[in-house]
């Protein structure tokens, strides 16, 4: 189970920004292809993104905005365990590329109405492009490509009373 919460806007304008690298040569073979005799597989992963927020009108009406990419070059190698079949398969053994893309979207506009109560819209896209399901014993022929596209809206309203909570 994953909860997640979003912050909101504030009476201040504000934003970040984040970027996150990973090189194949900062990570080892494994010991397998390693006793096979191939390439160490490349694994790159660059994940960036950031957030702007501030208000609408003052103490009241406020948003957020973000953005998230995230790009990984992958590789995946394919072998036979009967190495005496290799010359019959050789153009489909080796190592292969196997990519992921990710974008994300999050918009969210809160409305303060008074002191016990707050109303939040929000919005999500996500849209993702993946390679999978080969290595090993399955050919890179054999992968399928996923894509994935996630829209969702969520309205909310929540309402603070002297002795409860209602969130609908």
């Amino acid at each position: 189970i994953i909860t997640a919460v979003t912050s909101s806007g504030a009476n201040d304008f504000q934003g970040n920004f984040f970027v996150t690298y990973q090189d194949t040569d900062w990570i080892s073979q494994n010991i397998f292809s390693k006793r096979r005799g191939e390439d160490k597989p490349q694994l790159d992963r660059l994940q960036y993104g950031g957030t702007v927020s501030g208000p609408i009108i003052e103490d009241r009406v406020h948003f957020l905005l973000s953005y998230e990419r995230k790009d990984e070059t992958r590789s995946n190698s394919v072998f036979l365990n009967q190495t005496q079949y290799t010359p019959l398969f050789d153009d489909q053994l080796g190592t292969f590329e196997q990519p992921f893309e990710q974008d994300l979207f999050f918009g969210k506009l809160s409305w303060q109405i008074n002191d016990r109560q707050i109303v939040d819209l929000s919005a999500t896209y996500r849209t993702e492009a993946d390679i999978r399901d080969f290595g090993g014993q399955n050919a890179a022929s054999r992968a399928n490509q996923i894509n994935n596209d996630t829209r969702s809206v969520v309205l909310r309203h929540q309402y603070q009373g002297d002795r409860f909570l209602n969130v609908f």
